[in-house]
């Protein structure tokens, strides 16, 4: 049912949902650490350093803050903009990195990757985005199926449109090894967000 849900909302074929095997971002974070998306970043950038303002959605969640952390102490990122959904979870950050060198970068803008204007809106003046927002426990994707759907598909989207529409330099996504041979609804969504982002 999810499968012919899929279909119809991104036209890709059963062949293409059925088989995959790609080298998935996840496994490079699993083998190299969160750090080495700081250092890739840096490097795509060249040899003409520049200023740079990086949006990082699901900046409030394990990844995203551990992201943001790695952004703080680089001199050349000026500004770091953490998208995120809920107060409770920006009050987290600001406690578990208020105190930090490099926090006065930092804007915290409560929104969902879900709407499309709250990407935009975060977005405007970014040259980076580093894509971390997911939903990415099994149980709950599985028993909230529609909202793993719009947080890690329509969410996907979203960026990926807001970066044409915006000409943003950069775009760093963050997948799953279980995207590889999903079996399951975080597999499957994951798989697809890749395919948006391709």
């Amino acid at each position: 049912r999810l499968k012919d849900f899929l279909l119809m909302i991104f036209c890709v074929s059963k062949a293409d949902i059925a088989e995959i095997n790609l080298t998935l971002l996840g496994q490079l974070i699993k083998s190299f650490g969160v750090a080495s998306i700081h250092r890739r970043i840096t490097l795509a950038r060249g040899s003409e350093m520049h200023k740079s303002t990086v949006l990082v959605t699901g900046g409030t969640d394990s990844i995203g803050s551990q992201v943001v952390r790695e952004l703080m102490s680089d001199d050349e990122i000026v500004r770091i903009v953490v998208l995120g959904r809920t107060e409770r979870r920006h009050e987290k950050l600001k406690e578990l990195l208020g105190g930090r060198k490099g926090f006065e970068k930092v804007t915290q803008i409560i929104g969902d990757v879900r709407d499309y204007m709250s990407v935009l809106s975060a977005a405007n003046e970014c040259d980076s985005i580093i894509h971390t927002a997911a939903m990415k426990y099994v149980p709950y994707c599985e028993e909230n199926v529609w909202e793993a759907i719009e947080t890690n598909i329509i969410g996907a989207k979203n960026i990926r449109d807001v970066c044409v529409g915006l000409a943003i330099e950069k775009l760093v996504v963050v997948s799953t090894d279980k995207a590889v041979e999903h079996q399951g609804v975080m597999g499957a969504t994951k798989w697809l967000q890749e395919r948006i982002f391709l």
